[in-house]
């Protein structure tokens, strides 16, 4: 289970995921980006979080329970998640996109399903993994040249339309990694 699946982190990690044979589920917050994470990216199935009832469709796309959850938003996708993990499962805390714009401290998610199925919430930082560096390259890299990983970039064009980007991208209006773009870049031929 991955929310925020169609962004940058949420679309790699769903794409990692299935070539490594997971059956992925992504949470994403329109039809547009349900269909791209489907039918582009291979996700086994999308939830729009914005039209679909949440707790009914997490029952429906995971029936056994989610043994992982890659979290990149915590608050009510987080608890609405908690009430479906398994025994001993997993939860990357990545991101947390549901308080990025709060103005006070949101209230927190029951944590008694942690305790109950024994599972586990550990904060992610991409430091913390620099001696696998070498080794991310190299997967990363080769799924990139065969086609196997796809991204999708959104490019401002315009030091003058950040600020509205930045708005964008925190409502989630961007789809994929989200550019502004300032001048051509003078490599390219």
């Amino acid at each position: 289970m991955v929310s925020a699946a169609s962004g940058a982190v949420g679309a790699v990690v769903g794409q990692i995921a299935k070539i490594k044979g997971a059956r992925v589920v992504g949470i994403v917050g329109s039809d547009d980006k349900r269909d791209y994470i489907v039918k582009e990216l291979g996700f086994d199935v999308g939830i729009n979080r914005k039209t679909q009832e949440l707790d009914s469709a997490l029952k429906e796309a995971a029936p056994n329970g989610i043994d992982v959850y890659y979290d990149n938003t915590a608050g009510v996708i987080l608890e609405a998640v908690l009430q479906q993990i398994n025994l001993g499962a997993r939860i990357p805390l990545v991101g947390l996109i549901s308080e990025y714009n709060a103005t006070s401290a949101p209230p927190g998610p029951n944590l008694r399903p942690l305790l109950v199925k024994r599972a586990l919430i550990k904060g992610f930082l991409v430091g913390d993994y620099q001696h696998r560096f070498n080794d991310f390259l190299h997967d990363v890299s080769g799924w990139l040249q065969s086609g196997q990983l796809k991204y999708r970039e959104d490019v401002a064009d315009g030091l003058e339309k950040a600020p509205a980007a930045f708005i964008g991208l925190l409502r989630g209006d961007n789809f994929g990694k989200l550019i502004v773009k300032v001048n051509d870049d003078p490599t390219a031929a």
